[in-house]
């Protein structure tokens, strides 16, 4: 009996040494103890950097850094870690060159990376494309749906429409009639979006025809228009639909 006590001991014990090794060998960066640390080196995480940034949204902790010590260790830290801090404000569309400055506990700096990324508006893009249209019906994000609203019209009563996606990007979901629309179907297959909506009467400026339910990248989903099917919109005029010709399909990245 007391072998093989022993024995069961002896293996608990030995898991725990090999837990224990573990996590030594891989400590996790949140919490990471900065004291005694000496950074020799930061560099600016380019396989994590997006394509380009919203101006309404960017903060410094959207940038990955990875910073080594003296000791030959190394993390990779998002930029929201009170030891970095960006050069200068971010109030303009453009390419910014910027830099990250890493301190430390102190406050002091102690080294320094330099990178360059895009800043857009998506809310500037959104007006312009409204704004130059005489009818418009936009695909934007709401939460975890996509919204499909008439964000401009001279009259727009029903359409039938047809939007492209990166199945690898985004996975659609479930469909709800927007509350203005009479009548809607959609059918979501293969990276396409089939849309058709009907009603009564012409639709009000920021009317929503459906919405569909979407986990995945929204951004980078490569949602839009298909242009090489039959897009078609129609108004009610005098009791009768009518082809409406000028109708931008936008989709927003907001």
């Amino acid at each position: 009996m007391k072998k093989k006590l022993i024995i069961v001991l002896t293996f608990l014990f030995a898991l725990l040494l090999i837990g224990c090794k573990g996590g030594n060998d891989n400590p996790p960066v949140e919490g990471f103890n900065w004291s005694g640390k000496e950074a020799t080196k930061i560099t600016v995480v380019k396989d994590k950097l997006a394509e380009e940034y919203d101006l309404e949204e960017f903060t410094i902790g959207m940038i990955t850094v990875k910073v080594e010590f003296s000791d030959g260790s190394s993390h990779e830290f998002t930029c929201d870690d009170s030891h970095f801090a960006l050069s200068k404000e971010i109030t303009t569309v453009g390419k910014p060159r910027l830099q990250i400055i890493c301190t430390d506990d102190a406050g002091n700096e102690i080294e320094t990376a330099n990178f360059t990324i895009t800043i857009v508006s998506y809310t500037t893009q959104d007006t312009r494309a409204i704004e130059a249209a005489n009818n418009a019906i936009v695909a934007k994000r709401n939460g975890d749906k996509i919204d499909f609203v008439v964000a401009k019209t001279n009259g727009l009563a029903s359409g039938q429409l047809q939007y492209s996606y990166n199945t690898e990007k985004m996975t659609l979901g479930e469909v709800t009639k927007g509350s203005a629309a009479g009548y809607v179907n959609v059918e979501v297959k293969d990276g396409k979006i089939s849309l058709g909506f009907a009603n009564d009467e012409n639709l009000e400026e920021g009317a929503v025809i459906c919405s569909i339910a979407y986990t995945g990248d929204y951004r980078n989903s490569e949602l839009a228009i298909n242009e090489e099917f039959e897009n078609t919109c129609w108004m009610v005029a005098q009791d009768a639909p009518v082809l409406v010709a000028d109708v931008t399909y936008h989709v927003s990245r907001k």
